[in-house]
């Protein structure tokens, strides 16, 4: 506790504030900066969303599903959704069934490998189809027959038992250990034939492509959260501030706190812009947080910087803030005049403006001065 009197019933009372409202008002502020900086981000994020930054990953995102699709690895659901690899695999399942080795087969892997893979080189003849990718004359094959011109197809013992497993017979043992092979033998073949696509000179430049879209529109998007929370916090920690004339943020105005001198002068417009830094530097744990109002989790490790293979994620203002306000709790609790970081950097202590603490601080002080000049008499 500190206070400045010099014998004078008029003479001002200074008071320190106490520990926990200093904590409280350093709270109230950042929820206030953090909240308006979400605000802020929501209201100038959609000027990135709907530019042409978002739009080029979106773009080549769309190619590479489209190749995909001609592939013959990839197939669109009814509702026009992509299928997953067990859709593809029950897809290609009634594939099987369905030919009975006349004509051309329909399924995934033999139009990858025979028409897809075909185009620009010479053709995947149909007997090296046969032993490379159904393993024909094999033992414990799924598949018989085939030659030089002809696809080789299901057995029967596996054929009849799946056709049962696709009709909807979901309980026997053997329909479902039916399916268990093809499913087995497509997993490993779609894992090879998966690798093979990707990395096609066409695939790999459209990759390119769009992990450098992708990552120019999430540069955005980070360079638009830091800027809004950087506006919030120049509102709220250095313009509020000012217009008050006395450094008192918002949090501080709540609780009745005010900065000033450690003698209690005054608080100087070079002593609110240190005051506001180091404030400014503690908050930025709140930086991350601000896109997680629109992208979820994926916000709080949004690329800051990136080179090369080098991110700086913007999760790394997370980790700065945070030893900022742990040294300046540390100061706050260790040091005897219980001076924050910001107090330190400013030649500042924060006094309440309490009219009730300052009035019983008034009246102990009259009595000490009464108590004094009767000793004197």
């Amino acid at each position: 506790m500190r206070h400045g009197i010099n014998g004078e019933e008029d003479t001002p009372v200074f008071v320190r504030g106490t520990t926990g409202k200093r904590i409280l008002a350093s709270l109230a502020d950042f929820f206030i900066v953090l909240f308006v900086g979400m605000i802020l981000y929501a209201a100038l994020v959609n000027v990135v969303t709907f530019g042409p930054l978002a739009s080029a990953p979106q773009q080549e995102m769309s190619l590479i599903i489209e190749e995909q699709i001609r592939s013959g690895l990839q197939e669109r659901t009814n509702e026009g959704s992509l299928k997953n690899p067990d859709q593809l695999c029950y897809t290609y399942a009634k594939a099987l069934v369905a030919y009975d080795g006349t004509g051309t087969p329909n399924d995934l892997f033999y139009r990858f490998y025979c028409t897809y893979e075909a185009e620009g080189k010479e053709a995947m003849g149909t007997l090296d189809f046969n032993e490379g990718i159904r393993k024909s004359n094999q033992d414990g094959s799924l598949f018989v027959g085939g030659d030089a011109s002809k696809v080789a197809w299901l057995k029967d013992e596996i054929r009849t038992p799946l056709s049962a497993y696709l009709a909807g017979n979901e309980e026997d043992a053997e329909p479902i250990n039916a399916y268990r092979a093809v499913k087995e033998d497509f997993d490993a073949t779609f894992e090879k034939a998966w690798e093979v696509l990707m990395t096609t000179p066409y695939m790999q430049e459209r990759f390119q492509i769009y992990a450098s879209s992708a990552t120019r529109y999430y540069l955005s998007l980070t360079a638009v959260a830091v800027g809004a929370f950087v506006l919030s916090s120049a509102i709220f920690l250095f313009l509020v501030p000012f217009i008050h004339q006395k450094g008192t943020t918002i949090g501080k105005k709540i609780l009745h706190l005010e900065p000033r001198g450690y003698d209690g002068s005054p608080i100087r417009p070079s002593q609110i812009l240190l005051r506001g830094t180091m404030d400014m530097l503690g908050l930025t744990v709140g930086m991350p947080l601000v896109p997680m109002f629109i992208f979820g989790v994926d916000g709080f490790s949004m690329p800051l910087i990136a080179a090369g293979n080098f991110v700086l994620r913007l999760s790394v203002f997370f980790l700065f803030g945070a030893l900022v306000l742990l040294a300046s709790l540390g100061c706050v609790l260790i040091r005897k005049d219980h001076l924050s970081l910001s107090g330190l950097a400013s030649s500042t202590a924060t006094f309440t403006t309490d009219m009730a603490i300052l009035a019983t601080e008034k009246e102990k002080l009259r009595k000490a001065k009464e108590a004094s000049r009767g000793e004197a008499d």
